[in-house]
């Protein structure tokens, strides 16, 4: 009887450590994903208040890495606090910007596009024509043949090429197409704006 009862423990034992382990296992996958969703939580939280701190801010402290012309960009960093007519292209109008990865004159546009829908708090949609992303657009949706249709209607498509959408319309301006400083395409931005927005904002 004794031989018997010490075979059926010798039996048991290896189920119950695996038991143990499968049971130390749950808890430190809960453990991990508790901590995963805690960081997660806390880096939304994080760009929530950054969102916030940029909307509030008049840009002053916003760094001006490639830009291609950084002394004309100090130079507007005042300008969004007293520029009624961007603050009117703001509310009803989007940027939607086209490139291709490999395109040397994408590589140095979008930089300026970024630079300056971010000093204006401009909502901005970047569209990549190859699937890959520029450092300046690094979540870039990709330009589906209906949507290149939409915009282009079945021209030649040229990048770099900025449009201007009315978010309620849906309708599209064509602004800019291929490489330009950062003066003229903020040019070319209060030119569209005036033509837009121009008369309602002196309504």
């Amino acid at each position: 009887m004794m031989r018997k009862t010490s075979n059926r423990v010798k039996n048991t034992r290896p189920w119950f450590q695996r038991l143990t382990g499968m049971m130390i296992l749950i808890a430190c996958s809960t453990f991990v994903m508790s901590a995963q969703a805690d960081i997660t939580a806390g880096q939304i939280t994080a760009l929530i208040q950054k969102k916030q701190q940029q909307q509030l801010s008049t840009n002053q402290n916003q760094a001006t890495t490639n830009i291609a012309q950084p002394a004309v960009h100090n130079a507007m960093t005042q300008r969004i606090s007293s520029d009624p007519i961007i603050a009117a292209l703001r509310k009803d109008y989007a940027v939607v910007l086209f490139y291709r990865s490999g395109c040397p004159h994408c590589q140095r546009f979008d930089p300026i596009v970024r630079a300056l829908t971010d000093h204006y708090h401009l909502t901005t949609y970047a569209y990549t024509t190859d699937g890959r992303d520029l450092p300046s657009f690094p979540h870039s949706l990709m330009a589906t043949q209906k949507v290149l249709n939409t915009f282009f209607g079945g021209q030649a498509i040229v990048v770099p090429t900025v449009f201007l959408v009315n978010v309620h319309t849906l309708s599209t301006y064509r602004i800019a197409v291929g490489e330009m400083s950062y003066g003229a395409f903020d040019q070319r931005l209060h030119q569209a704006a005036n033509r837009l927005v121009g008369d309602s904002n002196d309504v």
